[in-house]
């Protein structure tokens, strides 16, 4: 039922599942008991419920209504769920020496591990995300995706230069 795909179709979603009153919220506790059923049974994080939020007030905007978004009440209760979440965890960040340490425990003789280390090395250089270069998941877009086919030239590698930048 919920799909978060996008933030206007959480909104449209909202609409469809009985929180709001004639296609528009007119309630705000219709409004807290939305997010807080996201934040506690959906399990979405405080920053993706404010992004459904902002999809809601355009709504309400271009119908020329006045925004339901911005009471006190929800201010407070996004607070609440902001608070209860906690901080999430960074994640380190990628350095060269990390990539050195992990091209040292590959066979970079082994096609498989070149191809790993290739990948590593291009995603870090080009500052890719993981979507951006790996198919994960049932619904990637190819097009979007780093293939063998697309290179023009071969790519070498040389594990002395590797190890040395």
């Amino acid at each position: 039922m919920w799909n978060t795909k996008s933030p206007m179709s959480a909104a449209l979603n909202a609409q469809e599942a009985g929180i709001t009153a004639g296609g528009l919220v007119d309630e705000v506790q219709d409004l807290c008991e939305f997010v807080s059923h996201r934040a506690a049974i959906d399990g979405i994080r405080h920053s993706t419920i404010k992004v459904s939020l902002f999809a809601l007030r355009r709504l309400h905007v271009e119908q020329g209504l006045p925004s339901p978004v911005s009471g006190v009440r929800l201010r407070m209760t996004l607070e609440g769920i902001k608070r209860s979440q906690g901080r999430t965890q960074q994640k380190a960040p990628v350095t060269m020496a990390i990539i050195r340490k992990v091209a040292s425990r590959l066979d970079l003789s082994a096609w498989d591990d070149l191809v790993q280390v290739t990948a590593i090395v291009t995603m870090f250089m080009f500052l890719l995300r993981s979507g951006e270069a790996l198919k994960t998941g049932k619904d990637q877009d190819m097009q979007k995706c780093l293939k063998v086919n697309n290179k023009r030239s071969a790519v070498k590698v040389n594990r002395s230069t590797m190890m040395t930048s």
